[in-house]
């Protein structure tokens, strides 16, 4: 689990280490890898595109108008909003992680040693709501919270499931103050995740 936990939390910092997401170009911010292949989404309201993870068993679609890192490692990825001006320094984006799970763990358990972790290594992390939901027709639990992160306030929605041995964690990160303008998207593109 610790291994697992260290990838979560990689995938929680990376915005703040990785540079894709606060740096002033989009440089560095890779094309789709081989993994990884795009579709055209005809049914989404937005110009969209579907991208299969053929490792980690799972689809998600963006919007077109979206960057996306896959550099993370072979079963995650990024998606990261447009900049909003040439003054943006913080992208709004959505991670997808998978994870082998070391042994049988309830979605429960899952969700609750995440959470023991995360407030271990983010001090000031204040839990907004934690519930129920459904990702693609199976249990998962949903968990909204704030925090810093190099000085600058975030809102983080996350949703936790597990299928067939695979933990998959979807993280949604927007600048506090700005979060309500995404959490549209941010549902959207949750609510477009499938089980491959």
């Amino acid at each position: 689990m610790k291994t697992l936990l260290s990838v979560i939390l990689s995938l929680y910092l990376f915005p703040v280490f990785g540079g894709a997401f606060f740096s002033a170009s989009s440089e560095g911010i890779p094309s789709v890898a081989a993994e990884l292949v795009a579709v055209a989404s005809e049914d989404a309201v937005d110009p969209s595109e579907r991208y299969y993870s053929q490792d980690a068993r799972y689809s998600i679609a963006f919007p077109t108008s979206w960057d996306l890192a896959t550099d993370l490692d072979e079963t995650s990825l990024a998606g990261i909003s447009p900049r909003e001006d040439q003054f943006d320094f913080f992208r709004e984006n959505v991670l997808v992680g998978s994870f082998h799970l070391t042994a049988a763990e309830t979605l429960d358990d899952y969700f609750k040693g995440n959470l023991d972790y995360l407030k271990q290594q983010i001090p000031d992390l204040e839990v907004e709501k934690t519930e129920r939901t459904v990702l693609d027709g199976y249990d998962a639990i949903r968990l909204v919270y704030s925090s810093t992160i190099s000085g600058t306030r975030v809102k983080t929605m996350q949703v936790f499931a597990i299928k067939e041995g695979r933990g998959y964690i979807i993280t949604a990160m927007a600048m506090e103050p700005s979060y309500e303008n995404y959490v549209k998207d941010f549902h959207w593109i949750i609510d477009s995740f499938r089980f491959e």
